[in-house]
C-alpha cells in the first residue's frame, strides 16, 4: 500500500512530465500546428500537476517548481527549433497514426484546462467578510495540503462551515511531511508534537482534550475534530476552529481568555484525519455550531492560503 501511494506520484508528478519535456525538445515536426497541439497538451497536463496535483509532498514540494521550469526550458528549446525549421503553418498527416496522435493531443488539452480552469475560483473571496488570523505556529516550514475557495484544491469546499478551511502539514528540509511515504507511527511525521499557539486573542468557548490519537490510516469517525480547541475571536466576529491536536496537550479551559501567540497544545492525530496535520477553519459567531456554521474567509497573517501554498515561520 505505501509503495503504491508512492509509486503514483513518482510516475505521475515527475516521470510524465519529464517524458513529455524530453519528447517536446527532441520530437519532430510536420507543421506549426502540429507542434502547438503537442506544446498545448503537453502544457495543460504539467499546468494541472503544477496547482492542483496533490503528492508532491510525498516526493518532495520543491520538485516541484523545478519540474515547471525543465519542462520551459524544454518548452522554449522545441519553440526555436521549430521558428528555425520554417515549417509550414498546417500540413496534411500522411498516416491513420498521425491523425490520431492530433486527435488524442487536442482531448488531452481540453481536458486538462478545463479540469485546471476552476482553479480561478479557489483564489476568491470576499475581503470585507475575511478574517486576518496569526500564524497557529511559533516556527518551522508548513505546507497546505487542502485550502482555497474550490473543492478541485479544497474538498472542505462542499462543506458550508468548513468551505475556507485548511489542512496543514510541517515539512523537514527535504520538503516531505514525514520519515517514509506513510508511517502508522504518527510521531515520523513533522508536525506531531508541533506546539500550537491561538492565532487571535480572545475567549476559549470549547475545549476537548482526552481523545486518543491514532496510528495511519486509522480514523475516528464520530469525534470528527479530535482533540481541540475553539476560540472566540475579541475582533472579526468569529469562531476559530483547532482540531486534530494530541491528547492530554491542551493547556487551556473553556472560558479563559487568551492572547494572540499564546501556547494552545500540540498537533497529534486525533479525530477524523488520516494522519497528523492541523485542521482550521472559522465560522461566523452565532451563525451556528462549528460544525453547520457560516464558514468564514481565513487569511493567516495577511495571506489566502490554498494547497501548495507554503507558511513559513
Amino acid at each position: 500500500m505505501m509503495l503504491f501511494q508512492f509509486l503514483i506520484p513518482l510516475f505521475s508528478h515527475l516521470i510524465v512530465p519529464l517524458v513529455f519535456a524530453v519528447s517536446l525538445w527532441r520530437g519532430k515536426y510536420a507543421s506549426i500546428f502540429e507542434w502547438l497541439t503537442t506544446a498545448i497538451a503537453y502544457g495543460a497536463f504539467v499546468l494541472f500537476l503544477f496547482v492542483a496535483g496533490g503528492g508532491w509532498f510525498i516526493l518532495s514540494v520543491y520538485l516541484r517548481p523545478l519540474i515547471a521550469l525543465v519542462f520551459l526550458i524544454a518548452l522554449v528549446a522545441s519553440l526555436r527549433r521549430v521558428y528555425g525549421a520554417q515549417l509550414p503553418w498546417w500540413r496534411r498527416p500522411h498516416s491513420a497514426g498521425v491523425w490520431l496522435t492530433l486527435a488524442v493531443n487536442v482531448v488531452i488539452a481540453a481536458f486538462f484546462l478545463l479540469a485546471t480552469a476552476p482553479v480561478v475560483q479557489a483564489f476568491s473571496y470576499d475581503e470585507e467578510q475575511a478574517v486576518n488570523l496569526a500564524s497557529p505556529f511559533p516556527n518551522g516550514t508548513f505546507y497546505v495540503l487542502h485550502g482555497g475557495n474550490a473543492p478541485l484544491l479544497n474538498y472542505h469546499n462542499v462543506d458550508e462551515a468548513q468551505r475556507f478551511a485548511l489542512d496543514i502539514v510541517e515539512l523537514n528540509s527535504l520538503g516531505t511531511r514525514s520519515s517514509g511515504i506513510y508511517p502508522s507511527d504518527p510521531t515520523r511525521y513533522v508536525i506531531f508534537g508541533q506546539e500550537l499557539v491561538s492565532p487571535c486573542s480572545g475567549e476559549v468557548i470549547e475545549v476537548e482534550n482526552d481523545l486518543p490519537d491514532h496510528n495511519p490510516p486509522d480514523t475516528d469517525t464520530v469525534n470528527l475534530a479530535g482533540n481541540h480547541v475553539v476560540i472566540r475571536c475579541s475582533t472579526g466576529n468569529v469562531d476559530v476552529v483547532l482540531a486534530h491536536m494530541m491528547e492530554g496537550s491542551v493547556l487551556v479551559a473553556r472560558g479563559e481568555q487568551v492572547q494572540t501567540g499564546q501556547p494552545l497544545g500540540l498537533v497529534g492525530n486525533s479525530g477524523n484525519t488520516s494522519e497528523p496535520h492541523l485542521h482550521i477553519h472559522a465560522i461566523r459567531t452565532g451563525s451556528g455550531s462549528t460544525l453547520d456554521g457560516e464558514g468564514v474567509p481565513i487569511l493567516i497573517d495577511g495571506h489566502f492560503l490554498v494547497r501548495q501554498s507554503l507558511l513559513r515561520r
